[in-house]
């Protein structure tokens, strides 16, 4: 499938536009912040700077402990505004079910690792789904930090996975059962603190039942 050329809007989400863009000669992402007109200027201003800037400390923080992100080129907090590596027009929820078997498990595996990889950075992503993430060369790369946060807590961990869990199940429900694909690779790169995290997740959905 061909690239998208520079200046082709990619998507249109609620809280930012990504359009294609060249930067310094390479292939790139603008992603940038839609203000949200309910909100007093100033305040709005505000809330978003301090959200751009968390996403580029999370994502900086993610690249240097190896997980797989977009390369930041560029961040700019008065427009709010950020220059990013382009990895490609597909997301993993758009080639997943119609990957192969062994594709599939592979992909699977490759999801569960880097989920844990990015849990041991101490990063909780915050909007775990196939439509953030990117298989390029075998290996997941995660997109849009925006609602992420730092955390070690073997709670935020699970509820990270759970809303993948519950995500995949949604998007991807013929191969539902991949999941324990996802979660053995999630375990091995998380190792016993990986197992907790899975235990937590069964100890969250009794919870909300008998809510």
């Amino acid at each position: 499938m061909v690239d998208h050329a520079p200046g082709e809007r990619i998507y249109q989400g609620a809280e930012a536009v990504l359009t294609a863009a060249l930067f310094l000669g390479r292939s790139a992402v603008l992603k940038q912040r839609t203000p949200k007109a309910y909100r007093l200027p100033a305040l709005e201003h505000q809330i978003s700077r301090g959200r751009m800037r968390n996403e580029a400390r999370l994502m900086r923080r993610a690249r240097a402990a190896g997980v797989g992100v977009p390369a930041l080129f560029d961040a700019e907090p008065e427009s709010q505004s950020l220059v990013l590596e382009y990895l490609g027009r597909t997301s993993l929820r758009n080639e997943y079910d119609s990957l192969s078997s062994a594709g599939r498990k592979n992909a699977a595996r490759a999801v569960g690792e880097a989920i844990g990889q990015l849990h041991g950075a101490s990063i909780i992503h915050g909007d775990l789904t196939t439509s953030n993430m990117i298989l390029r060369g075998g290996r997941v790369h995660f997109l849009d930090f925006s609602l992420g946060h730092i955390s070690d807590k073997a709670e935020d961990r699970a509820v990270d996975l759970k809303a993948f869990k519950d995500s995949f199940v949604a998007t991807h429900l013929a191969h539902a059962t991949d999941l324990s694909v996802v979660f053995d690779g999630y375990a091995k790169s998380l190792g016993p603190a990986g197992q907790k995290v899975i235990k937590q997740i069964a100890s969250i959905e009794r919870r909300r039942r008998y809510a």
